[in-house]
């Protein structure tokens, strides 16, 4: 058994934590109890989590709005969506600025993900990607923000909210 740090033995206060479980609320971002239930329980900016469950610190209805919009990052709406969504693209110059899923064209038509170019049209600093849901209520924005030596990619930071 190691010394503890007064050279007795015992295991030392850095190898071993014990949470008792605490019914009371979480203090705040950045901290931490462990509940009543038996699970860790976690709060960040966003709000409180179980690090098993959640330890991205994304909810579940973000979660499945990122798994959505990637579906559409390659090239429109796959499965999870109704059929007959129309692509609209608009271009500067002959360059694409913008590209709109809309939902199917039934006169009730509604934004489905929307892709902002911004910057120079060969190699744009940003691309933002908006996801709406079937109220046009926007679900969650991605943005990859690029580095460039010369024409080519050095760097891409992506980040959503």
């Amino acid at each position: 058994m190691p010394l503890t740090p007064d050279r007795n033995p015992g295991p030392r206060e850095e190898e071993e934590v014990i949470l008792e479980p605490n019914p009371s609320p979480v203090g705040g971002p950045g901290t931490f109890h462990y509940s009543p239930g038996g699970t860790y329980v976690f709060e960040d900016s966003v709000g409180t989590f179980d690090p098993r469950t959640g330890g991205s610190g994304i909810t579940a209805e973000q979660h499945n709005a990122l798994r959505q919009l990637i579906h559409f990052i390659n090239e429109g709406p796959g499965d999870g969506f109704a059929s007959g969504a129309e692509k609209e693209t608009a271009y500067s110059g002959a360059f694409v600025a913008s590209t709109i899923w809309w939902s199917d064209g039934t006169g009730s038509k509604k934004k489905i993900v929307e892709k902002i170019l911004a910057g120079p049209a060969i190699s744009p600093t940003t691309i933002t990607w908006k996801m709406y849901d079937a109220a046009e209520t926007l679900l969650i924005t991605l943005v990859d923000t690029f580095t460039y030596s010369g024409i080519n990619e050095t760097l891409r930071i992506r980040t959503w909210s």
